[in-house]
Order: C-alpha cells, then sequence, then structure tokens
C-alpha cells in the first residue's frame, strides 16, 4: 500500500522537475495546523529564490486541487533544504560522498545510533560514514535510516558553489 507521502510524491513530482527542481522531502504535519512541506532544490544547484518557491507553489496548489490526496484542510509550505539539508534517499549518499553528515538508526551499532563523520557513499544498500573518532567506515543499513542531515561547513559551501566570508 502506497503511503500518503508517496502519492503526494508521485502527483507533484512530474511537476516540480518540470520547473527545473527536485524533491528533497515531503512532510505532512498533522496538528492544530495541518502542514504539507515540500522542501525542493534547482536540478542545476544554484540558489533557490522565494520567487523559486512561490512558482513551484502555484503549480503544486493546482495538482493537488485537481487530485485531491489529503482529505482535510492544510497550509502548503515551499522551502529550500538549507544549510543543514536533510539527507532522505538513498542515492543522496553517494551523491554528498565527502561531506560531514550526522546520521540517526533506529536500532544501535556498537551501542550508538547516532553518528557524525564524513559520507563514503553507498555500498550494496548500506550507507558508507568514516567515523574519525574510531578512524574506520562503518556500513549503516539505510533500511534503518530514522534521519540524516549534512553538518554545515566551510569546505561544504565552498564545494557546493557558494563562498564563504569570514569577515
Amino acid at each position: 500500500m502506497v503511503s500518503l507521502i508517496e502519492r503526494i510524491e508521485e502527483l507533484i513530482a512530474p511537476t516540480i522537475e518540470s520547473l527545473g527542481f527536485l524533491v528533497v522531502r515531503i512532510l505532512f504535519l498533522s496538528s492544530k495546523r495541518p502542514t504539507l512541506q515540500i522542501m525542493i532544490e534547482k536540478t542545476d544547484g544554484s540558489e533557490l529564490t522565494v520567487e523559486n518557491c512561490a512558482e513551484v507553489s502555484r503549480s503544486v496548489a493546482r495538482v493537488l486541487d485537481a487530485e485531491n490526496p489529503i482529505d482535510e484542510e492544510y497550509a502548503l509550505e515551499i522551502s529550500s533544504p538549507g544549510a543543514d539539508r536533510p539527507i532522505v534517499k538513498l542515492k543522496d549518499f553517494d551523491r554528498f560522498a565527502g561531506f560531514k553528515a550526522q546520521v540517526h538508526l533506529a536500532s544501535s551499532i556498537e551501542r550508538k545510533n547516532k553518528f557524525i563523520g564524513i559520507l563514503r557513499g553507498v555500498e550494496k544498500g548500506n550507507i558508507l560514514m568514516e567515523i574519525n573518532d574510531k578512524n574506520c567506515i562503518l556500513l549503516l543499513p539505510f533500511t534503518d535510516l530514522v534521519a540524516a542531515n549534512l553538518i554545515a561547513t566551510d569546505e561544504m559551501f565552498v564545494r557546493l558553489g557558494g563562498h564563504v566570508n569570514h569577515e
């Protein structure tokens, strides 16, 4: 059975991609004011603007209004993943190999379930992460992933095409 998030991504991803963006993550937060949060980034890696988010919001709203996958009123939020970008898809662990990240697993490995280190890609469905304090590379099961995100560093900004100003 397809989850609500998977259904929404199936509906909106083609529209978002046709506008030159990629879906990073989709969350539906049920609270006093239910909110559908969609994080996007430009396919060319350039900076996301408020105008870009507004354009995607209008297009996505039309698709969601027509298909009506959510049976209650909700707010729609379109945003950038930011400097501490969540890493959600297995292919992103390859894409961000060489970057510092934090990974949180559902179960423990060596009595730990949170790891900080350098991503080294993917091998047979596992996340490869170099852990500095142990001077080794761990295989972390992607199927056990609770959350992961990049950790902002000067090197990350330079490698992703930004600049660092230490004035």
